[in-house]
């Protein structure tokens, strides 16, 4: 798998990037990694039980990203806690690389997977929705304002979105 981290990366996607193949990022892309959560309630007994759940889950996801970057699962919880007291280790992507949680930085991506413009009829038979906002006679959509840490990666030559 090949990854690319544009804007933001944390959780379950920042152990997929750091685990690709091959992992790219912009250089002020976000990548965020933190212990595996659970909640436990109930007798003692059910707790335990939940307990060894949460540590197979740290063994699976987050071992194998300590071992990348060459240390103990330990040391990779601690190191979370000495960069943030909450644990949620967050760095900008241009030093992440130093610790193997991005393969590549990068300035630009040209995406070519977008071969041609898909047929409405085919995708939704029968049904065809289009925008009723129009600016300056041409169809156009409105997206919300977005929220912090949000980006649109838009392909949007003709300004068909607009925020």
């Amino acid at each position: 798998v090949y990854v690319v981290v544009k804007s933001f990366a944390a959780s379950m996607a920042a152990v997929i990037s750091t685990l690709a193949e091959r992992s790219y990022a912009y250089p002020d892309a976000i990548i965020l990694h933190h212990q595996v959560w659970g909640y436990a309630r109930g007798n003692k007994t059910e707790q335990l039980e939940h307990l060894k759940i949460l540590e197979e889950w740290s063994n699976r996801v987050l071992l194998p990203i300590a071992n990348k970057m060459g240390i103990t699962l330990t040391k990779f919880i601690e190191k979370m806690y000495q960069n943030s007291s909450s644990g949620d280790w967050m760095e900008f992507a241009n030093n992440a690389v130093k610790y193997k949680w991005v393969g590549y930085i990068v300035d630009d991506i040209i995406d070519t997977s977008f071969t041609q413009k898909p047929d409405i009829k085919v995708i939704n038979p029968g049904k065809t929705i289009l925008a009723s906002n129009s600016v300056n006679d041409k169809q156009s959509n409105v997206l919300p304002k977005p929220k912090p840490f949000d980006v649109y990666h838009l392909y949007n030559p003709d300004k068909f979105y607009q925020y």
